[in-house]
């Protein structure tokens, strides 16, 4: 299976985010677009993991994840990598009120993050390279050499706020690649 945990996002939250991907469709850039039910904040792609790999990860997870304590995040801000002169993904961020001291996640996101990332590894997955920038992925930009109107969109959706959500579990999801993009399933929750 192609796996990846996640944090779910709030109805009202994916409402305001497919709302915002609509104002910003018109921008003529060719992106592919996420779609609402969709939208999810990423901790770990996994890729292709065996059945046994998988459940030994699911107990894994299960075990770490009992016990923390939920915590709430909020969306706002838009922006994206790797830069306004070459747009490869359109993002929305997300922060909490209890910033940690380091500068690229809320602190108990990044706890959460941590059990994702030492979950991959326990079952030999390599260690992700990239540091971790919390972020929900609007679209992916087909052409970053002709990004059309975006950042002047972004630009007006800069105050943007996507209202705030509980976290009170992970979830490990399943993706399958499709021509009319990918569909993800639930495969298990870990409550807090």
């Amino acid at each position: 299976m192609r796996l990846f945990v996640a944090i779910e996002l709030s109805d009202s939250v994916k409402q305001a985010l497919g709302d915002l991907v609509r104002r910003l469709q018109p921008c003529g850039t060719k992106a592919a677009w996420v779609r609402q039910e969709n939208m999810h904040l990423t901790l770990r792609f996994l890729g292709e993991v065996g059945d046994n790999e998988a459940e030994r990860l699911g107990a894994i997870l299960e075990a770490r994840y009992a016990g923390m304590c939920p915590f709430g995040l909020e969306v706002s801000s838009v922006g994206v990598f790797p830069n306004a002169r070459r747009p490869a993904v359109v993002w929305a961020g997300v922060s909490s009120e209890r910033e940690s001291n380091e500068k690229t996640a809320p602190v108990e996101l990044l706890d959460v993050w941590r059990v994702a990332e030492d979950a991959a590894l326990a079952i030999r997955l390599p260690k992700e390279t990239k540091t971790f920038h919390p972020h929900l992925t609007l679209g992916r930009v087909k052409d970053p050499k002709q990004p059309g109107d975006l950042m002047a969109y972004l630009e007006n959706e800069r105050g943007f706020c996507g209202g705030d959500f509980p976290v009170e579990h992970v979830a490990l999801f399943s993706s399958e690649l499709t021509p009319n993009g990918p569909i993800h399933r639930l495969v298990k929750e870990f409550p807090f």
